[in-house]
């Protein structure tokens, strides 16, 4: 298992790999694979380039059935390289959706994504903005997923940071699954 985990990490960190792509999406699409290699499979996903396909990941987010940690580390692959239509499809999940867990964390996701001063951001932000989040969900920090984004850009010194955070809590636990 250990060994399993690392490799996951490793391929993760290499990234630029679609051939890699193939064999990750069987890992997070196996039912009778742990939930943590599950997860490190999607976490993988984190270099890989926007042409690896990821409409497994997509199919895995807006399945409510799931869990709710899988999925949400399903939306943040689908989310790395968004397009119109990626954004559709999330955005109808969203209205729809009835899991606070997932509905709370995709939620902050995007309304950071909207207040963002990350440069390397500016183009999702684009494509979110003529979107309409409409639906809100229960925020309250102790219980329900989120994304933090902390971002700053002085275009005078050409200088900025970007800080990212992912809470995810599971429904069968008090205490976060993921940090």
């Amino acid at each position: 298992f250990k060994e399993v985990m690392l490799a996951l990490r490793a391929i993760g960190n290499i990234g630029r790999s679609e051939v890699a792509s193939l064999r990750l999406q069987r890992c997070f699409t196996k039912d009778d694979l742990p939930m943590d290699v599950r997860v490190a499979a999607l976490d993988a996903y984190r270099r890989m380039p926007c042409s690896a396909d990821r409409n497994d990941a997509m199919a895995m987010f807006r399945r409510e059935s799931e869990d709710s940690e899988l999925r949400n580390a399903a939306y943040l692959v689908v989310m790395k390289c968004p397009s119109d239509n990626v954004v559709s499809q999330v955005r109808d999940t969203l209205a729809n959706e009835k899991v606070n867990q997932v509905g709370s964390f995709v939620w902050t996701h995007l309304t950071n994504l909207l207040e963002t001063d990350s440069p390397h951001k500016q183009a999702i932000r684009d494509v979110l903005e003529s979107e309409l989040l409409q639906k809100e969900f229960n925020m309250d920090r102790r219980k329900f997923s989120r994304n933090t984004e902390l971002s700053f850009f002085s275009s005078k010194f050409n200088l900025g940071a970007t800080m990212d955070n992912n809470v995810v809590w599971s429904a069968g636990s008090f205490l976060p699954r993921s940090a």
